[in-house]
């Protein structure tokens, strides 16, 4: 029985730590940090995972930075939404901003507008090598003026 209990205790153990492997370990910082990061890596490169028609007027103010946008669609259905997966691993791996920020082992900032978006791809481009960092709550999260270019619409 003890020998059982020993070989079932190992399996969750190996199975826990396999498992905990696989979620994602990227940093998320808060507004108060943003300007700390971007100061501290001039050539921050920002991942803006937003869809075209939600970029509208307003985003991150970073004139160091160099924003690269791949939309990240969720999709509606698996198979949309593996199409959409595929499309964007496929432009992240095609920007060279980006694939020189990896060679380099810099960390991304990825963004969207409320923070689900940018987690999933952030998941996702980790996955491919990179080293995201993530904007907690999203550009819609942002409250002081002075880390936002243009006018934030009205809630």
């Amino acid at each position: 029985m003890r020998t059982f209990l020993a070989a079932a205790l190992l399996a969750l153990l190996s199975a826990t730590s396999a498992f905990a492997q696989e979620k994602p370990t990227y940093k998320v910082i808060a507004e108060k940090e943003l300007a700390g990061l971007m100061s501290a890596r001039p050539n921050l490169v920002v991942l803006d995972a937003r869809m075209p028609d939600e970029r509208g007027q307003w985003g991150l103010k970073c004139d160091r930075c160099s924003t690269v946008q791949v939309p990240f669609d969720f999709g509606a259905d698996p198979k949309s939404a593996s199409a959409a997966l595929k499309t964007f691993s496929a432009a992240v791996s095609a920007d060279k901003t980006l694939q020189a920020a990896k060679a380099a082992k810099q960390e991304v900032l990825v963004v969207c507008l409320a923070g689900g978006r940018s987690a999933a791809a952030a998941g996702e481009i980790q996955k491919l090598g990179f080293q995201p960092v993530l904007l907690d709550g999203g550009l819609q999260g942002l409250v002081d003026t002075k880390n936002i270019r243009g006018t934030k619409p009205k809630e």
